[in-house]
């Protein structure tokens, strides 16, 4: 999973706390399926959608198949984002307890 580092919770620009979360399928015209990740204390729209890079995120969540610097920029991505979560959404139809830690 990429994110944020931690920065003290702060919209867009750090990973949510550790705890346990409800993840919920949702769907939109413009992202296709993907999840909700809701009651995260003083943050809201946060998602688990596809990214590569951490630069694609705003305190969202990206699924991945493995952790590479895939542009060479020193920083950690994630491998097979679109794949991992389609993967995800067919197995996760209903919400589920989904733990940080």
């Amino acid at each position: 999973m990429l994110e944020l580092p931690w920065k003290n919770n702060q919209h867009d620009v750090s990973c949510i706390p550790k705890g346990v979360y409800r993840l919920t399928p949702i769907e939109s015209e413009e992202r296709g399926k993907y999840f909700s990740i809701p009651d995260v204390c003083s943050r809201d729209q946060i998602r688990m959608h596809t990214a590569n890079y951490v630069h694609q995120l705003k305190g969202c969540q990206a699924p991945g198949k493995s952790f590479a610097d895939i542009n060479q920029d020193g920083l950690i991505d994630v491998t097979a984002s679109q794949k991992t979560l389609a993967e995800l959404v067919k197995l996760i139809t209903v919400p589920i307890k989904y733990t940080i830690f």
